[in-house]
């Protein structure tokens, strides 16, 4: 499946598909408990490496980080995503779009803040969702660039370039979702190379779209992590379709897009070696997990698969989620009152461990890059 370069390396658009999907509606069934509720706030931090494999062994090429924040008050609950992913100058930064054009990241640094509001029960979002993605400028030309802010009437900015553009142009964009008017606007720039007086310029306008938003089942893409998390049919080969609506799509295609999206569970469980997060302990219904001499533990993993129920999927992302039956409860409550039940202790479960997502290679079809996402803190402190 052809990808969008830019979002995939990134890898902040979860479902970057051409391809949108409208069918019949099914039900979509959560947990009667969700996992965040009894802690009522929840926050996750990872740790990001984007490594390049296509040579046989494994590159990093770029580190980050990506912060979801989750909070619920009354039967709303609000979800608060940032991400950052910054470049090495190693040569297989650098990257080839769909175009043939290269890409150049080195020493680039990408980054985005989101949010979403949703029912606390049901899932269904509501308010409004919000993404802005600042995307770096890239290099068109081996020579400087020089930006002037608005140079002209109608032009937003432009850059000065040597020569006519020969390398990519990602744009960065941001988009609002009013999922109770279901109305929507996304923004973002078009560039176009002009040549003035023998000089090379590359200008700049805004290109803003507004859609009217499908009014039936479906998610917010910023939600993704927690409908995954929320869904009855998490467990070992469990399966589950819900609808992901996407804005990068819409905007591509002119037109709302609406994603289905489907999820698959292996057979058994997985084994993640997870260093204890401070404050917190692991347990199951016997008690607390057996620690290593380092203070890891070995946790059991659902192991599913995510991406897109069409002719044309890609890579599914891969999510190693602690096993329903492991809560993480905070050291000083379960110290106190190991017998607590959940909801006493502010348990937490399904916690996502890791998220993998891999990337093709345009000439071939074979893994040219992962992005690895993996827990690094966690907490349910205010």
């Amino acid at each position: 499946m052809k990808r969008k370069t830019i979002c995939l390396l990134l890898c902040a658009l979860l479902t970057a598909s051409l391809f949108g999907c409208n069918g019949g509606d099914v039900s979509v069934a959560f947990t009667e408990v969700k996992p965040w509720e009894y802690a009522g706030y929840e926050k996750c931090t990872y740790e990001i490496k984007r490594i390049y494999t296509a040579g046989g062994g494994e590159t990093t090429v770029a580190t980050g980080t990506y912060v979801t924040e989750l909070s619920t008050v009354g039967d709303e609950t609000t979800v608060h995503n940032t991400f950052t992913l910054t470049y090495n100058d190693d040569a297989h930064a650098d990257t080839t779009d769909l175009s043939g054009k290269t890409v150049r990241n080195k020493n680039m640094t990408d980054a985005y803040v989101s949010s979403a509001v949703f029912k606390r029960d049901s899932l269904v979002p509501v308010k409004t969702a919000t993404k802005s993605f600042a995307i770096a400028q890239r290099k068109l030309n081996d020579g400087e660039m020089t930006r002037e802010d608005n140079p002209q009437e109608g032009i937003s900015y432009r850059y000065a370039m040597h020569t006519t553009d020969v390398y990519g142009d990602p744009r960065g964009y941001e988009y609002e979702i009013n999922y109770d008017t279901n109305e929507s606007t996304y923004k973002t720039t078009v560039g176009n190379t002009v040549q003035i007086d023998g000089a090379y310029y590359r200008n700049y306008t805004e290109d803003v779209k507004s859609y009217t938003v499908g009014s039936g089942t479906r998610f917010d893409n910023e939600q993704l992590p927690y409908l995954v998390r929320a869904l009855s049919n998490l467990k070992t080969k469990g399966t589950a379709t819900f609808y992901l609506t996407n804005m990068a799509d819409s905007y591509l295609q002119n037109a709302y897009v609406r994603h289905t999206m489907g999820l698959s569970c292996a057979d058994k469980t997985t084994s993640f070696t997870l260093s204890a997060p401070g404050g917190y302990i692991l347990r199951n219904k016997e008690g607390e997990l057996n620690k290593s001499e380092l203070g890891e533990y070995s946790v059991p993993c659902i192991k599913a698969s995510v991406g897109l129920n069409s002719s044309k999927p890609g890579p599914d992302i891969q999510m190693l989620i602690s096993d329903p039956s492991i809560f993480f409860v905070r050291s000083q409550a379960y110290e106190s009152d190991p017998a607590g039940s959940d909801q006493a202790l502010q348990a937490t479960n399904r916690v996502i461990l890791q998220m993998t997502y891999t990337e093709y290679a345009l000439s071939a079809a074979r893994v040219a890059y992962k992005t690895v996402y993996t827990l690094k803190d966690y907490t349910t402190k205010r």
